[in-house]
């Protein structure tokens, strides 16, 4: 149970935190590099990870984190941004606010108005795959 955790923590900031960073050091940022940041903090984790703890990322719950993590993480993105103020339309508004941060579902539209679209769902596709592939399985666990 503890690896989940770790797994679902870790992989949704190193998935998120580069283009918080971005948006934070930057106004304007490229999307192109708000679609690639996410790769390289992956893969740096993963690097990290193997090097440092002598093991592999279980790739389907680092998913799990990005989904989890992704709203809060896309509205940290506007705040820093200068896109959204930071709760200044009442208490209405911040309850709203909260509650699209507990639907994992929000992050594919944070993400297609945030323009990291592109990133979310390649994750969404290539997580899984690297995830059978991490079991030994190969191609065979897919037929």
């Amino acid at each position: 149970m503890k690896g989940r955790w770790y797994c679902i923590l870790v992989g949704g900031v190193a998935f998120w935190l580069p283009g918080i960073v971005l948006s934070a050091v930057s106004q304007d940022p490229s999307p192109v590099w708000l679609n690639v940041a996410p790769f390289l903090g992956l893969f740096a984790l993963s690097i990290i990870d193997w090097i440092g703890l002598k093991r592999t990322l279980r790739w389907n719950w680092v998913l799990v984190g990005l989904y989890i993590l992704g709203p809060i993480s896309m509205l940290t993105q506007a705040v820093f941004s200068g896109v959204a103020p930071p709760w200044k339309q009442g208490a209405s508004f911040m309850f709203f606010d909260v509650m699209v941060c507990l639907l994992p579902p929000m992050t594919l539209l944070l993400s297609l108005y945030s323009s990291q679209i592109f990133s979310v769902l390649a994750a969404t596709i290539a997580l899984p795959v690297f995830a059978i592939f991490e079991r030994g399985r190969g191609l065979r666990s897919l037929l």
